[in-house]
């Protein structure tokens, strides 16, 4: 993953921490995204088995996130939860 706004740095190592991604890595010196490490990690994802992990929890990993009727229910859940102890 390549973060280029504020958020999406934590997003990158919250994917790489769940096992459904991999970060890129940042030259040191000043941050940019150097090519070599892009093509390692597009390589690591892409061609190694390592990617068919990695594919495999992203996709229990969208089950979760990507159920929207789940999601709308915690919204519920918190709306009731704060409403009834305010």
């Amino acid at each position: 993953m390549l973060p280029f706004v504020a958020d999406q740095g934590l997003i990158a190592r919250a994917m790489a921490a769940s096992g459904a991604g991999l970060e890129v890595p940042r030259n040191e010196d000043d941050g940019s995204f150097r090519g070599v490490d892009v093509a390692a990690t597009v390589r690591r994802v892409m061609a190694e088995e390592e990617g068919e992990a990695l594919a495999h929890n992203a996709k229990e990993l969208q089950k979760v996130v990507g159920n929207r009727v789940r999601q709308e229910q915690y919204v519920d859940d918190l709306v009731e939860y704060l409403r009834r102890y305010k």
